[in-house]
């Protein structure tokens, strides 16, 4: 393998956050609700059981 010059690498490769980039991610999690394909717009897009107060 060729090594790269120390000028010629990204500013990401230096950044410890490019050593272990799956410890920082985490995955967004939904409340834990019912799915429902009825209710208001705000509602289906939380993915949440509309509760009609609008």
């Amino acid at each position: 393998m060729k090594k790269l010059d120390p000028d010629l690498r990204s500013s990401n490769d230096s950044s410890p956050a490019a050593d272990s980039p799956q410890t920082l991610v985490q995955k967004k999690k939904r409340a834990k609700k019912p799915k429902v394909k009825t209710g208001c717009r705000t509602c289906k897009i939380r993915r949440v059981k509309c509760d009609e107060t609008r």
